[in-house]
């Protein structure tokens, strides 16, 4: 089972959830009738409190590991939170938006220090500074890292497998 020691969301098995979404991203592949072979990219800090369900129901993935700033990622995602909860709430206070800001950050990165040494598969780690000054040498290496040596076509939008 892939259960979180965190208390509430991280705390519940997420397999089943990532199973879903691998049903639906083969349903998007077969509607769209994408080429096989191609990979999909999913981007998203939510994935660092459930890794091992990502990596038990994506066992061919490659994990990429952005590194930023704490305080810069923080505080986009307080703006992320803000703008989630004005959806559910009339006015939400700015201590709730922190509050549970703060409870999300917490999940992932307990999650990413609990699973870090038990990922398998290739793993790459992208410096937010290297990849500024670098964009086309780190995305290349990233491909390597994954064995996918066929980007995107240019002009192609959107998510793609």
């Amino acid at each position: 089972m892939c259960r979180s020691t965190t208390p509430g969301f991280y705390g519940t098995d997420q397999a089943p959830a990532y199973r879903f979404l691998h049903r639906f991203l083969q349903a998007v592949q077969w509607c769209e009738q994408y080429p096989p072979g191609q990979r999909w990219l999913l981007k998203s800090p939510q994935h660092l409190g459930a890794l091992t369900a990502v990596q038990s129901v994506f066992p061919d993935a490659t994990l990429v590991f952005t590194h930023r700033d704490p305080a810069s990622v923080f505080t986009s995602l307080i703006t992320m939170i803000g703008y989630v909860l004005r959806s559910t709430y009339a006015t939400p206070g700015k201590q709730q938006i922190i509050d549970k800001t703060l409870r999300m950050q917490h999940g992932f990165l307990r999650g990413l220090v609990r699973d870090i040494d038990n990922l398998k598969g290739p793993v790459e780690h992208v410096y937010f500074h290297e990849f500024m000054a670098d964009r086309p040498g780190t995305v290349a290496r990233i491909y390597r890292a994954d064995g996918y040596l066929h980007p995107r076509p240019p002009g192609s939008r959107g998510l793609r497998p």
